[in-house]
């Protein structure tokens, strides 16, 4: 997907130099699974609305990225995170509903986020995912 500029962006320095962390619009506290191996380097916290994603542009570094989704919107999404050989999704999340997805990003690139409800992709819901530095 192209055109996905301007709505917020999140990074991580290297280890040993200065983070800069950007606060959302929101609050979330709750609790999810983890998928992938090992406690997450990366927590990022996004809000679902209606057919679009806050941020819709993420950057983090190589390793284990935990995604906290908020529905914000009045009907049910989901959250998915697709490239370089990973294809990782948060089915469904119900309105007003929390829930995570961890994955492990061990390639520098550019990966797809979307909506796999329904038609929600094709309304316009992604984004950008970026994996910058070297992977481990």
């Amino acid at each position: 997907p192209s055109g996905h500029g301007g709505n917020g962006k999140l990074s991580q320095e290297a280890p040993g130099q200065a983070r800069t962390t950007v606060l959302l619009p929101f609050l979330v506290l709750a609790c999810g699974g983890v998928e992938a191996g090992g406690p997450a380097s990366e927590r990022v916290e996004i809000e679902a609305t209606s057919y679009a994603y806050t941020p819709a542009e993420v950057v983090v570094g190589p390793g284990t990225v935990r995604f906290v989704v908020h529905n914000a919107s009045d009907i049910i999404h989901g959250f998915e995170v697709e490239g370089h050989g990973i294809e990782e999704e948060i089915g469904e999340i119900v309105p007003g509903g929390t829930d995570s997805l961890t994955v492990r990003l061990e390639e520098p690139g550019t990966y797809e986020i979307y909506c796999p409800v329904d038609d929600h992709e094709q309304r316009g819901m992604t984004g950008t995912l970026t994996v910058e530095g070297e992977g481990g």
